[in-house]
């Protein structure tokens, strides 16, 4: 297998919530894209029974770094006056990274770049930014 880097997770400021985001997933995307389909799925099938119950648990919220970033990146996003964190459910917060899990878990494959940029048009930014359209 080759050797990939393990992606940053630390919340981009790119100056822009729809950049951050993408940033963030690229991140975190591109080095499955590197290893490849085959590698992932190889990775996934060989866990058994409880093992790979214990292997897919997740942490807690307030201790995943993917939702520890997505948190800072929507509290950047709220110091530029793009959205309002309070009125955000933490599903809505983390929703971004638990696609991509997902989608990794279920299909084996990594995300394509126009997967991702739909998950944040698509789904993601209209959710934080309806409530913000009332102001």
């Amino acid at each position: 297998m080759k050797h990939t880097p393990k992606p940053s997770l630390d919340a981009p400021d790119t100056g822009n919530l729809r950049e951050d985001v993408l940033t963030l997933l690229e991140r975190i995307i591109k080095p499955l894209q590197m290893i490849g389909a085959e590698t992932i799925h190889g990775l996934l099938v060989e866990f058994h029974g409880d093992e790979l119950h214990s292997k897919l648990t997740l942490p807690p919220r307030s201790e995943d770094p993917l939702a520890i970033a997505m948190t800072n990146i929507l509290r950047q996003a709220e110091q530029r006056g793009e959205l309002k964190l309070d009125e955000l459910k933490e599903r809505v917060i983390t929703l971004p990274v638990d696609l991509v899990r997902f989608e990794l878990l279920t299909t084996h494959v990594p995300l394509t770049d126009e997967a991702v940029i739909e998950i944040v048009d698509v789904i993601f930014l209209p959710l934080v930014r309806k409530g913000n359209k009332e102001g």
